[in-house]
């Protein structure tokens, strides 16, 4: 009997152990389903594709007939009486947009820029090594201003062919008087005097070419002139400003290299600037932000107007 129940005590035992293993097993397989769930809605919310920016909504429409509302401030408020003011010299302003109250059609943005047909370029007719600037950006400079000085080799070389030309031109024209004396005595031949003619307009040719390019390269007349010897070369090519006006541009550094015919800045003419506006538009008046006058309006497309019969 008693081993009857020992037996019964100890099947009972064994089928309890096998539930709550069975138990524990099912939790497990639960706890490992909730956490799949869980890496699955993470991997989906890292690469599900984002929605895409909102538009930007066009500029809104100004109403000229409402004036505008002041804006109401929220936190605390700080009151001042007239004679603070006056002591810590505070001054209030109204600020923002404040379009004109006589425009009656639509507002528009432009572009407000340098008239191009007054704007020169300043451009160096010589290549060579840049030595000083002499015009900042938005200085105002004077027609035939040295703006920059430019050391080049070409500018001495020219001279120095000047030179020689005119060394040349003189010995050709004592040999042309020579050979003149020499036919009149019959010492020399009409073909002679003939050849000596033709050398002494070759040289005077050549030497009023070289002078032509000297002028273009800046140099005066008078300095030209005075150039009787090597000595007085010079290889500082002066730059000068081709107009009066302000600097707007500037493109070159003391200390850079140059190629002939480099743009080193640009001279804008006059003080009136051009507003370039996309037509057709009615445009009655608009605000610019920029010290400077619009006294006409260019548009960039204008098309033709249609007449209602």
């Amino acid at each position: 009997m008693n081993e009857k129940t020992n037996g019964q005590i100890q099947d009972d035992a064994n089928g309890a152990a096998q539930s709550q293993g069975s138990h524990n097993k099912q939790w497990l397989i639960a706890i490992a389903a909730i956490a799949l769930i869980l890496i699955v809605a993470i991997a989906a919310w890292f690469l599900w594709p984002k929605q895409p920016g909102k538009p930007v909504p066009a500029p809104r429409s100004v109403s000229f007939d409402e004036s505008p509302q002041p804006a109401t401030a929220t936190g605390q408020k700080l009151t001042l009486t007239p004679e603070q003011m006056r002591t810590v010299q505070l001054k209030i302003e109204t600020v923002g947009e404040r379009p004109s109250s006589e425009a009656a059609g639509q507002m528009a943005t432009g572009v407000v820029q340098a008239n191009t047909y007054k704007e020169t370029p300043v451009v160096s007719l010589v290549g060579g090594i840049v030595r000083s600037v002499g015009a900042e950006l938005g200085q105002k400079v004077r027609r035939g201003q040295r703006v920059a000085v430019v050391f080049s080799n070409e500018l001495a070389e020219a001279q120095s062919r000047y030179l020689t030309a005119a060394a040349t031109l003189d010995e050709h024209h004592r040999h042309h008087l020579r050979t003149i004396k020499l036919v009149e005595i019959g010492a020399a031949s009409r073909q002679d005097l003939e050849m000596a003619t033709s050398q002494y307009r070759e040289a005077e040719s050549n030497l009023a070419n070289l002078r032509q390019k000297l002028l273009l390269l800046e140099m005066t007349a008078q300095r030209i002139d005075s150039l009787i010897s090597t000595s007085q070369i010079s290889s500082e090519f002066l730059v000068p400003s081709p107009s009066s006006g302000t600097v707007t541009s500037r493109t070159v550094n003391p200390g850079e290299v140059i190629e002939a015919n480099k743009e080193l800045m640009r001279v804008f003419a006059s003080e009136v600037a051009q507003t370039s506006l996309p037509m057709p538009i009615p445009v009655v008046s608009f605000a610019v932000a920029c010290h400077t006058s619009i006294r006409r309006l260019i548009p960039q497309h204008v098309l033709p107007r249609s007449e209602s019969n």
